[in-house]
């Protein structure tokens, strides 16, 4: 019997709407997402490919697919994918990178990975790296063809929803005149009001790395996902400071000419002062 594979895997970006697309995806009766990251590709790769083929096989809709925003960000994961289905569709979202990497050490803070300031770790860990999109769509290019991939711009998802929604629909060949309900703005950003509680999300992040390693955990790492995102809930107060103006020129001028280049490959820009 001939294994399903994924039909559509939404590689990326990190704090990029990505949660919000694959819920209005999920809305439609042609599709069906996992609904939580498989990182299978980053971190589970020893496990053989035919468990994370068994994901999809129970299920009969015409699409289906997972979301593991980190995918993008690492170079040989796109030919990996190719080589599990050639055919496979790629979503990428991207948003404007310095606040994209403002909202990624936002969510750091959230979960208890880091406790510098903004100022003094802004340039630390790949805050800025994971906002050079244009060396990571030129890398996916190496292991698709541009027909299969669709690049999404953020503020036009949460701006022009209804538009966005209707072209997903259409580059996956499902209804695209189904019109999924709107969503609430469940997957804003905050910051924490109790660090232990912090220091508790960060230990079973942990734990969920862990029993990724083996075929069984797949149920606790399932579990352990609801138990850090209700943590979250309880600990988030939604909105955090915004960075000094000072920092946001000097990142801008950081952004200036990748962004142009991606500009120019997409016709996606984001306009600074």
């Amino acid at each position: 019997m001939m294994k399903r594979k994924p039909d559509v895997i939404i590689i990326g970006c990190q704090k990029s709407g990505t949660t919000a697309l694959e819920k209005y995806m999920t809305q439609h009766p042609d599709i069906w997402m996992t609904g939580t990251e498989v990182h299978y590709f980053d971190q589970r790769k020893k496990l053989p490919i035919d468990w994370y083929l068994s994901i999809f096989g129970k299920h009969k809709e015409k699409i289906v697919g997972e979301k593991t925003p980190a995918y993008i960000y690492f170079k040989d994961i796109p030919q990996q994918i190719a080589e599990v289905n050639p055919n496979c569709k790629i979503i990428i979202c991207v948003r404007e990178p310095v606040s994209r990497a403002y909202s990624e050490y936002q969510m750091l803070r959230l979960n208890g990975v880091t406790k510098g300031k903004w100022e003094n770790v802004w340039n630390t860990r790949h805050y800025l790296k994971r906002g050079l999109y244009a060396d990571q769509l030129k890398n996916v290019y190496k292991s698709f063809p541009k027909k299969q991939v669709m690049v999404v711009k953020t503020e036009d998802l949460y701006e022009k929803r209804e538009k966005v929604i209707t072209e997903v629909f259409k580059f996956l060949n499902v209804d695209e005149t189904f019109k999924p309900p709107i969503l609430r703005d469940f997957h804003k950003g905050g910051h924490g009001k109790f660090p232990c509680l912090a220091y508790a999300a960060r230990f079973l992040i942990q734990c969920r790395r862990f029993f990724r390693k083996f075929k069984w955990g797949w149920w606790i790492d399932d579990y352990l996902h609801y138990v850090v995102m209700l943590i979250k809930i309880i600990n988030k107060k939604k909105g955090y400071k915004p960075m000094s103006k000072k920092m946001q020129k000097k990142i801008e001028k950081y952004y200036k000419e990748p962004n142009e280049e991606f500009y120019e490959m997409t016709g996606i820009r984001w306009e600074y002062e």
